[in-house]
């Protein structure tokens, strides 16, 4: 995620908190805590630009992320690296 494919929220870096924290998350670990205002703020803006068109290459820049980093294309990678090994003489 970058300024080009993303609406990028400042947060503040906190201990997680007992409610967020589960599974894999504990309270001695850290979270980006966002500022609900400036959250809100941004979907305001996002709103606004939605109504212009100006989010439209955002949108594409994510597409494209989206299509190089799907399972598919993930998978071709993985199954090259596997015939890879598997042509390799020991």
């Amino acid at each position: 995620m970058n300024s080009d494919n993303s609406i990028l929220i400042d947060c503040d870096e906190w201990f997680i908190e007992p409610r967020d924290a589960f599974k894999l998350f504990d309270s001695t670990m850290k979270w980006g805590y966002p500022d609900l205002f400036k959250v809100a703020k941004a979907i305001r803006d996002v709103y606004d630009m939605v109504k212009t068109g100006i989010t439209s290459d955002k949108v594409q820049c994510a597409t494209s992320i989206k299509e190089t980093f799907s399972g598919a294309a993930i998978g071709a990678v993985i199954a090259g690296c596997i015939r890879n090994i598997a042509s390799t003489t020991l």
